[in-house]
């Protein structure tokens, strides 16, 4: 685990990275730094990225400028299942960029997004079987455009916060595959 308020010691990362050889890795990035604290935890985590190819299970808690220098990890995360991405705000938080660093991810199923618009991101859609949208704040337009490419859902979370103005009709969408849903609203 790298999160602000500690300064990571690459020895560290270097040691724990070496002793798990090829088992799958769960790194969670809790990255709420200040400028200067980004720059001195930057090389523990492009240390972590390097083994990006073992990452069974990752968690990124970031502003959106931090999440943008993931870009090394793109075609890299073939073992990637499941990818849990928080924003929050700080430098660097233009929500027209798109982050694409995760858009070859062959054997992700599992998704979490909090206070992140789906727009913001380009993921293998077609394939996720369980989707979690957290603080989700777009308009229910773009909630819709979202969960459309979702074929194969099994499981999807939704805790909506924001306006309940509802736009004027919406074409349905067929989740045949999907078993569990929980709607939470306003």
């Amino acid at each position: 685990m790298i999160k602000s308020g500690t300064a990571p010691q690459m020895s560290l990362v270097k040691t724990w990275l070496s002793h798990a050889k090829s088992i799958p890795l769960s790194p969670h990035l809790l990255l709420s730094f200040t400028n200067a604290e980004a720059r001195r935890a930057w090389p523990a985590i492009a240390e972590a990225i390097q083994y990006c190819d073992r990452w069974d299970n990752l968690t990124v808690l970031s502003p959106l400028g931090t999440l943008r220098r993931f870009g090394s990890v793109r075609g890299r995360l073939h073992s990637l299942h499941r990818l849990s991405i928080t924003l929050l705000p700080g430098p660097g938080s233009d929500n027209h960029q798109i982050i694409d660093a995760f858009e070859f991810a062959p054997r992700l199923r599992k998704l979490e997004l909090s206070d992140v618009s789906p727009k913001q991101l380009r993921l293998p859609w077609q394939q996720l079987t369980s989707m979690e949208f957290i603080h989700f704040s777009d308009d229910l337009l773009s909630l819709h455009s979202a969960l459309q490419p979702l074929v194969h859902l099994t499981s999807l979370s939704i805790k909506y916060t924001g306006s309940t103005t509802y736009p004027p009709s919406l074409n349905p969408i067929n989740l045949a595959h999907l078993t569990d849903l929980v709607i939470d609203m306003p």
